[in-house]
């Protein structure tokens, strides 16, 4: 079968047609850092690919710890059920009805509540996942700079402040932004876990922040839950390292040539 093409000349996988057979309709959707995501209809159900760009990847994103990941989030409400994964091609999954939330959808209080309530209750799970180790994360984006030494003192700066004990580790999405969430009337769905990982969730939580603007009320919510990482000041402390990792994310990605 000839590939379908986007306007970015992304061809469509073929293992996808050797996943699913009766395949109708097929629709490009978007293409992010490391995956392009197709909408397949069947004459009984509709379905995402969600294809693997390349093969080096997105800085910090790890296939084989997001398969893990969905196994151990595997039937609650807010995550997705993996049908098929093919390796180094991408994933089959059900598609989801729903919008990526706006500063206007998320004025409802209950639908706060609610993913709050999700988040907290995913730090909760079980995880018997490899934890992550930081410095050699941020060690990875710093080799993937244009100038290494130009970000070395930012690299040794959140090495430094990221010694956090492995025994206040969560299961962690660690990408928490609108493009991740689909809200569908009053459910959620959370997606792309492909930084997910047993890691430091004060990340979660200060991702929801930059999204939301949590009230005091919502903090101290999710600080009942939260383990304490030695930081006086967790809330600026955390929004500061993950500033200044995000910017070191950047530029990895940027030299992704």
């Amino acid at each position: 079968m000839t590939p379908v093409m986007h306007h970015d000349d992304v061809a469509l996988n073929e293992a996808v047609f050797e996943l699913v057979s009766d395949i109708q309709a097929v629709s490009f959707l978007d293409k992010g850092t490391g995956h392009a995501h197709w909408r397949i209809q069947t004459p009984t159900q509709t379905l995402l690919w969600r294809q693997s760009l390349t093969t080096l990847g997105a800085p910090g994103s790890r296939p084989d710890r997001e398969l893990q990941v969905l196994e151990a989030i595997a039937g609650q409400p807010w995550a997705p059920r993996l049908i098929a994964n093919v390796p180094n091609a991408g994933m089959l999954l059900p598609f989801y009805d729903g919008v990526h939330p706006t500063p206007k959808t998320l004025i409802s209080a209950p639908t706060r509540s609610a993913l709050l309530g999700h988040v907290s209750s995913l730090w909760e799970m079980p995880c018997h996942i490899e934890p992550y180790d930081y410095e050699a994360l941020v060690h990875s984006y710093l080799t993937r700079t244009p100038e290494p030494a130009r970000w070395q003192p930012l690299a040794d700066r959140l090495i430094e402040q990221a010694q956090w004990p492995t025994d206040t580790f969560r299961l962690t999405h660690h990408d928490l932004h609108a493009d991740n969430l689909l809200l569908y009337k009053d459910r959620w769905m959370i997606l792309d876990w492909e930084y997910a990982g047993l890691a430091n969730p004060w990340v979660d939580a200060v991702m929801l922040d930059r999204m939301m603007t949590l009230s005091a009320v919502e903090k101290d919510q999710l600080e009942a839950v939260l383990p304490d990482i030695g930081m006086e000041h967790p809330w600026q402390g955390m929004h500061e390292w993950l500033d200044g990792l995000d910017e070191l994310w950047h530029a990895a990605w940027m030299n992704k040539e």
